[in-house]
């Protein structure tokens, strides 16, 4: 029975073989060998040298450029190049603990990589994860590392993110303090220190305004408008509002005069600021007279800066 099947399969064989083509598991091979299901490659002695198991890939040129996908030995599979092109193993995987190496032949991690990562989209080069002496680099499409790459964004997504060492520099490739950032910082939360408690490293709102309660400039989120009391006497006062503030009666707000618009010869000494509500202050200067000793209310340029206390 073995016999009557051994001279079947190789009258199968050799009637598939007189067409060009072999199949093995197939009556109608379209490749020179056609294999419906599993091949087993196994390692063997060739003479007196042990050899391990794979195929090997000629250029179909000049077969100088050749290329080997098997085993390397017991535990290690992946591609071997040999040739012009290069010669080594330039992907390996572990058998046994299933890291993966490329350029590098002994993977210690998951993922191994000797040499530069390019993430691409739509075949248009988006990143690059590279090295630089003992430096890590994150490149998000920044012409600086990689030619004729438009400036795009890195964002950085995680739980938490920390660096238990070193500077760290954004528009600088030399930063000089933990965080040095060369260009505007834009904070919607807040910037606090230990010691400080739940004080506000970071001014609520800022600004330069002019006697007449025009804004000069500042950070945008408050209003200025200028009146009369209808007390007696009426006095001049700066009613700074700030929308987003609910706690005018917990903050520090530091006034700064420039100059007088009206009173030359008289100086103006530190005004005051009375919170009115939750979110608003009223601002009012004096002014001395150093000749008479007399005060007045002074209608000036000033500058202020709101904190949380």
């Amino acid at each position: 029975m073995k016999k009557q099947l051994l001279w079947f399969l190789f009258w199968i064989i050799c009637l598939q073989a007189s067409s060009q083509n072999v199949g093995i598991g197939t009556n109608s091979p379209v490749f020179r060998l056609d294999v419906q299901g599993r091949i087993r490659v196994k390692s063997g002695t060739l003479g007196n040298v042990n050899t391990s198991s794979g195929i090997w890939m000629d250029d179909y040129r000049d077969g100088t450029n050749r290329f080997f996908f098997g085993m390397k030995d017991s535990i290690r599979a992946g591609f071997y190049g040999g040739g012009n092109g290069g010669t080594g193993w330039d992907f390996t995987f572990n058998t046994l603990n299933g890291n993966v190496g490329i350029g590098i032949l002994e993977p210690v991690h998951k993922l191994a990589v000797d040499g530069n990562i390019g993430i691409y989209s739509g075949g248009t080069t988006r990143g690059l994860i590279s090295s630089s002496g003992s430096n890590l680099l994150f490149n998000a499409s920044l012409g600086s590392f990689v030619n004729s790459i438009p400036p795009g964004n890195l964002i950085l997504q995680s739980g938490s993110f920390s660096f238990p060492a070193g500077n760290v520099g954004i528009g600088t490739n030399s930063p000089d303090e933990k965080l040095d950032v060369s260009g505007n910082i834009k904070l919607s939360g807040e910037l606090n220190k230990p010691s400080t408690g739940q004080a506000n490293l970071v001014p609520i709102a800022y600004g330069k305004v002019t006697s007449a309660g025009f804004i000069v400039s500042g950070t945008g989120n408050f209003t200025v408008s200028y009146g009369l009391t209808g007390g007696l006497p009426p006095y001049s006062r700066y009613l700074i509002t700030i929308p987003s503030l609910t706690t005018a009666y917990d903050a520090v707000i530091i006034l700064t005069p420039t100059k007088l618009t009206h009173l030359p010869g008289f100086v103006p000494i530190s005004g005051t600021a009375e919170p009115m509500s939750n979110s608003s202050f009223a601002v009012r200067f004096m002014w001395s007279d150093p000749i008479v000793s007399t005060l007045g209310e002074a209608k000036i340029d000033f500058s202020f800066v709101v904190y949380a206390q």
